[in-house]
């Protein structure tokens, strides 16, 4: 996204970054792997192990 793009070349806060991103359609890994999960993909536990901070 050029949005996400030029923030990162100014040099902005991760927030200012994540912000601009959620705004224009990004999903966590959490929110893309219930998706998957949803699908039968993949289980709920893999999503939570993979994803854990």
């Amino acid at each position: 996204d050029d949005a996400v793009r030029a923030l990162i070349h100014q040099g902005a806060r991760e927030s200012e970054i994540r912000e601009a991103a959620v705004a224009s359609g990004m999903k966590s890994m959490r929110e893309d792997g219930a998706r998957w999960v949803e699908a039968g993909v993949t289980s709920a536990d893999e999503v939570i192990r993979v994803t854990r901070d």
